[in-house]
């Protein structure tokens, strides 16, 4: 059946004005990346149609483009080289158009070109800044008194402005529970005072007076 499919789409009317479709090349690995071919679902094997080469699932270009050359009108799966150097940059096409048509491309070639599409297509650098040479700046006494207590600040706390008082915090948290146990003690002491007169008392025998003569 396959092969049927096949032969079929190879008979296939060409459209007037474009060229005849060739075979689909069967390499170990993909020509992008060069990565070998495997069972996984991003290692199999996908061909692009317009440079008729293997490439893997990651090196395919996720939009889907006609290949007017070869007389295919509907959207066709191509590959990111040929989505960069064919369909995005039109300035590219008469010059990359015929290398891929004639012979395949190497992986390293591949990438190279790449390369220099994106960085031709990067946005340009800023211009540099004019030179300072001679310009002083003067800030107010105000401004560096408070530089060099920040200065002094950031290095007393480890190079940081924005750090929490912790250890101060935790004093005052020591101090009173320090406080607490120490109230804590005097009403326990004074509690125990008043049950010892309390019993004393109880116990104390009671005096029997004389009888009188």
């Amino acid at each position: 059946m396959r092969r049927a499919r096949a032969e079929a789409r190879r008979n296939v009317a060409v459209a007037p004005g474009s060229v005849a479709v060739p075979p689909f090349s069967k390499s170990a690995g993909c020509y992008v990346c060069g990565k070998k071919f495997g069972k996984a679902l991003h290692r199999r094997r996908h061909h692009c149609r317009q440079c008729r080469e293997s490439c893997c699932l990651q090196c395919t270009s996720r939009t889907r483009r006609p290949v007017l050359r070869y007389g295919l009108d509907k959207p066709q799966k191509v590959c990111v080289v040929c989505e960069t150097l064919v369909f995005n940059n039109e300035a590219v096409v008469e010059v990359a158009a015929p290398a891929t048509a004639s012979q395949p491309r190497e992986p390293a070639e591949a990438v190279v070109a790449l390369a220099a599409i994106g960085r031709a297509s990067r946005r340009p650098h800023s211009a540099p800044l004019p030179p300072t040479e001679g310009a002083t700046v003067t800030m107010p006494v105000s401004m560096r008194g408070s530089g060099r207590g920040r200065a002094r600040s950031t290095k007393g706390k480890g190079g940081s402005i924005w750090t929490l008082p912790i250890r101060p915090l935790l004093k005052r948290k020591k101090s009173a529970e320090q406080l607490r146990n120490r109230k804590m003690d005097l009403d326990l002491q004074i509690d125990k005072r008043l049950l010892f007169r309390g019993r004393a008392v109880e116990l104390q025998p009671q005096s029997v007076a004389p009888p009188a003569p």
